[in-house]
């Protein structure tokens, strides 16, 4: 109703003109709804203006809109810069220009060509194909090589069509080491050479020069990367379970980037080495045969063998040497009969056994000390005591905890302890374990000593023997 009224209203307002004083100061004036464009609004200190009224709020619009599209924009042009597919820490997939290696075939994938169409070559051009690579495998008998290079997704050439400028600047050689001066150089000038061979088993020798560095001798306009030598033909075409890293080293830090993101798209984690010359130390990695083993099989051919000497010597040779002393001079042999089947499997048994104490040892010590360390470490804890308790908790409950175990091996194997008499010349075992428990007791002695235990008590507290001058 109140609506109507004010509309029908309207008709008897007297529209008085612009410079009507009867307008002034509440004035009135309708412009039409105009947006300026952002380049035509100047920026420009305003004066402090209610920050609720209609100007205040639209400059502030437009300041903002204007600074955040400016923001995204590059210069000359209006899309961001993209991030490379091959960069190390990017896998995005990325259109060919002229700073990219890769050529584009038809069908708008990155084309790859494989010198070789052996085992290797061929496995590598699956991968690459499911990878969504163009591959072109260049061979010498493209015939003979046609239906296993289509049947994994390539496309087969001969050398010469394979290594022109218009096929691709990503090149993987493929081929033995022996034939690398075979090809044709002018040809591979300026593109990046995938060197995959590895040395054979008698030439393995880190001082020598790598196939790789060969080859980049041989072809000194190519950009030579070492690459993709630790995988095998099985591993590429059934693939491996998990991540497997892949070296790559080259002296081009652009081509080894370009390398490094093709092994990340074939699935593997790639792990830049740096310079060509550590293609000396990638080319001997399938030549390792368990590094990390050697110690462990080290210290197991020791335990066993000291097992296997243990229970020959006490099952069948003290026996004839308790004879030979009551001055029976013969000799009873018919023990060693069961050498090969008795002591050795005993002696495997035990070696399993130490060998799965020592394992689990070292955590059960390291979990009692640190849990009375973390006890008395506490705040609510340590705060409740006083310095001679915790002195006594982080010093003096180690020693009770020796001592104690000392004691209880000397009174349980007392008899075994005092008997001297060795028939097999060898020591009981309680007699072997209780020597150093016994001899860190007793060197801990003369410490407790109350002349010995000041001196040490005052130099902890600072105390100089020689008495130094004040330095004024």
């Amino acid at each position: 109703m109140d609506k109507v009224n004010l509309v029908s209203g309207a008709e008897n307002l007297d529209v008085k003109e612009p410079g009507d004083s009867a307008l002034q100061p509440e004035e009135i004036v309708v412009q039409p709804k105009h947006v300026p464009s952002l380049e035509s609004i100047p920026i420009t200190p305003h004066p402090k203006l209610d920050d609720h009224t209609p100007e205040t709020r639209q400059e502030d619009s437009i300041r903002n809109v204007r600074e955040s599209v400016e923001s995204k924009m590059s210069l000359g042009t209006a899309f961001p810069p993209y991030l490379s597919r091959d960069s190390v820490g990017n896998s995005s997939r990325t259109p060919a220009d002229s700073g990219n290696p890769f050529q584009v075939g038809p069908d708008g994938r990155k084309r790859v060509v494989v010198l070789g169409s052996g085992d290797f070559g061929l496995a590598l051009t699956g991968r690459l194909v499911q990878a969504d690579y163009n591959v072109v495998v260049a061979s010498r008998n493209p015939n003979r090589t046609r239906e296993r290079v289509t049947m994994c997704g390539g496309s087969v050439v001969t050398l010469g069509e394979g290594l022109r400028k218009e096929e691709s600047g990503v090149v993987v050689v493929a081929i033995p080491p022996q034939h690398h001066s075979s090809l044709p150089i002018n040809l591979l000038a300026g593109k990046i050479l995938i060197d995959v061979s590895n040395r054979k088993p008698d030439k393995n020798d880190p001082n020598r020069h790598s196939q790789a560095e060969a080859l980049q001798t041989l072809v000194p306009g190519a950009k030579v990367v070492k690459a993709l030598n630790v995988l095998s033909a099985y591993a590429l075409s059934h693939g491996v379970r998990g991540t497997k890293e892949v070296p790559v080293c080259g002296d081009d830090e652009g081509a080894r980037r370009v390398v490094c993101g093709m092994v990340r798209a074939l699935g593997f984690d790639p792990v830049d080495q740096g310079r060509l010359s550590k293609a000396r130390e990638v080319e001997g990695i399938p030549f390792r045969f368990f590094p990390s083993w050697r110690f462990a099989f080290t210290v197991s051919l020791v335990v066993w063998s000291l097992a296997f000497l243990i229970t020959v010597y006490e099952w069948d040779v003290c026996d004839n040497l308790v004879n030979l002393s009551k001055g029976n001079n013969t000799m009873d042999w018919s023990g060693f009969k069961s050498v090969a089947s008795s002591n050795f499997s005993i002696s495997c048994g035990c070696t399993a056994l130490t060998l799965l104490s020592l394992c689990y040892l070292p955590g059960v010590l390291s979990f009692v000390m640190a849990g009375i360390l973390g006890v008395a470490s506490l705040p609510s804890v340590s705060a409740t005591m006083t310095w001679r308790e915790f002195n006594f908790i982080q010093s003096r409950l180690g020693w009770f905890t020796l001592v104690l175990a000392l004691a209880h091996v000397i009174f349980h194997g007392w008899a075994q302890l005092i008997n001297f008499n060795l028939p097999c010349y060898l020591p009981s075992i309680g007699q072997l374990v209780v020597v150093v428990p016994l001899v860190t007791v007793i060197l801990k002695i003369p410490l407790l000593l109350p002349c010995v235990d000041s001196a040490l008590t005052n130099i902890r507290q600072g105390y100089e023997r020689v008495s130094v001058k004040p330095v004024v």
